[in-house]
């Protein structure tokens, strides 16, 4: 199952991004992706949440969600394979 866009061809965002990114380049210094980058950090030094979550997945990757679930009587209900199973 899982996401059925994920592996598309077709990222037209990051395409354009990418193409914009390019255009800004100076040299050897991708100067667009560092004044973007810089804000980015100028942000999270405020304590702006997305920025600081942004830079620690980017740096860190994203860390692994938890699942917790209960039936009606609160029995806590585990997983296996994805398929949810009584205890």
């Amino acid at each position: 199952m899982g996401n059925q866009n994920s592996g598309r061809k077709d990222k037209y965002t990051r395409d354009a991004l990418v193409l914009e990114m390019k255009a800004r380049e100076k040299g050897a210094d991708k100067k667009g992706l560092r004044i973007v980058s810089q804000k980015v950090w100028d942000l999270a030094e405020g304590g702006e949440r997305w920025a600081v979550e942004f830079i620690r997945d980017t740096l860190d990757g994203k860390p692994a969600q938890q699942v917790n679930l209960a039936d009606a009587d609160g029995e806590k209900i585990e997983f296996f394979s994805g398929v949810p199973r009584a205890k």
